[in-house]
């Protein structure tokens, strides 16, 4: 007979992130749709503050309407930098 854990290995995971975000503030590059199940996650975690950048308007609005807290445009794309760095 096999003994099987009742936690699956997200579970397990989910956990973890819990213990380690609580509280705290992150911040998530890029709100398309990794970014938003990224920001789901983080606000069922319980952080305290969660930070999105986009370089869309259109997907920094919905990631506040899942659950970001602060959303900031990024104008600059990959390859182009800041003339003050």
């Amino acid at each position: 007979m096999k003994i099987t854990n009742k936690y699956s290995k997200s579970d397990i995971l989910m956990q973890n992130f819990l213990e380690i975000y609580r509280n705290k503030k992150v911040l998530i590059t890029g709100s398309g749709p990794i970014g938003t199940i990224c920001v789901l996650a983080a606000r069922r975690a319980g952080v305290a503050e969660i930070i999105v950048t986009d370089i869309s308007d259109n997907a920094l609005s919905y990631s506040k309407l899942v659950g970001a807290d602060p959303v900031s445009y990024t104008h600059l794309r990959a390859h182009e930098t800041p003339e003050h760095l």
